[in-house]
């Protein structure tokens, strides 16, 4: 077993020696010493199976400092996990969690607060009084700091946080927002974000035009109404079907890029408070960012009338 001296037993955190008793895991060949091995009574390096790779002493050395090792179980984690996906303790320094006697479940609080309080937002026990939670303020994300995205962002801070943070440090631009599938231009005007949502309403009207022609078309031919639509109906079918592919299309992207264009709009807009603002730059990035419920209403009626005014075109269209 001389080939892992030097290497570590992520269990203990000890370098092999020589002498060492030591096993591998028959699927991905994690070696452990012998004893380690019998405590934990199965293979802990989760990421390995996760990614079906195996184990290699340039991947250990590489991925030594992005791991995160449970101090309670001893799984090793995810890079970015915040809650140990084995036990539930944190793997947040600041965050601390109690284990219940009973049930092996883990509640807990930000330091500070009141450790006998139970919070479970997303399954993790978080202080919803800790606005930063748990994570460093001071952290930047594109020359803001975390204390200003969380300012910004207002409500869901704990979601987006965490997923600006992955962003950020995987450079990975692609998420599920699932409200975008359906309503994108209400999930950016809720976000304020108002040139997306012009654009996502502009685009959405104007894939709706075929079916639109096509209930003037059915209307006209079922009243005797003088704004009928004389049209080749196996081209408006073509068109009709054309314009539902690109509208699921669009959806599809939009849903998978939705986050990261709001990280985008997040960084933008917080540098351009800093850099013209000078005294209570926090309260007006707090101002600037959160949600709003009148921007949805807003959404909506510019797309009611721009909708209408297509209607009102296509009835007195000759």
């Amino acid at each position: 077993m001389s080939s892992f001296t030097g290497s570590k037993c992520i269990v203990c955190d000890k370098e092999f020696n020589d002498n060492d008793d030591i096993v591998v895991c028959p699927d991905c060949g994690t070696p452990y010493h012998r004893e380690c091995y019998q405590k934990e009574g199965r293979c802990i390096n989760t990421k390995l199976h996760d990614e079906r790779k195996s184990w290699s002493e340039d991947e250990q050395s590489g991925n030594e400092n992005s791991r995160k090792k449970c101090a309670h179980c001893g799984t090793i984690n995810k890079p970015h996990a915040i809650i140990c996906e084995n036990c539930g303790a944190s793997l947040v320094e600041g965050l601390n969690f109690q284990q219940s006697a009973q049930s092996g479940n883990f509640s807990g609080s930000a330091q500070g607060q009141n450790a006998n309080q139970s919070f479970n937002p997303y399954g993790a026990g978080f202080n919803p009084n800790d606005k930063y939670c748990g994570m460093n303020p001071d952290e930047e994300f594109d020359d803001i700091k975390l204390s200003e995205a969380a300012e910004f962002i207002g409500t869901n801070k704990f979601y987006y946080l965490t997923l600006f943070k992955r962003m950020k440090e995987t450079g990975k631009k692609i998420s599920l927002n699932a409200i975008c599938l359906l309503f994108p231009q209400f999930y950016f005007a809720n976000r304020k974000m108002w040139a997306e949502t012009i654009i996502t309403v502009v685009i959405t009207v104007l894939l709706s035009i075929p079916t639109l022609i096509y209930y003037l078309y059915m209307l006209g031919n079922s009243y005797d109404v003088p704004f009928s639509i004389n049209i080749n109906t196996d081209s408006l079918e073509v068109m009709i079907s054309i314009s539902n592919y690109i509208t699921m299309a669009f959806r599809i992207a939009v849903c998978l890029f939705a986050n990261w264009f709001y990280y985008r709009h997040m960084v933008r807009k917080v540098r351009a408070i800093k850099n013209t603002s000078e005294d209570d730059s926090m309260q007006k990035i707090k101002t600037s960012g959160g949600t709003s419920f009148l921007n949805m209403v807003i959404a909506f009626g510019i797309q009611f009338l721009l909708t209408a005014g297509a209607f009102v075109y296509f009835i007195y269209l000759k």
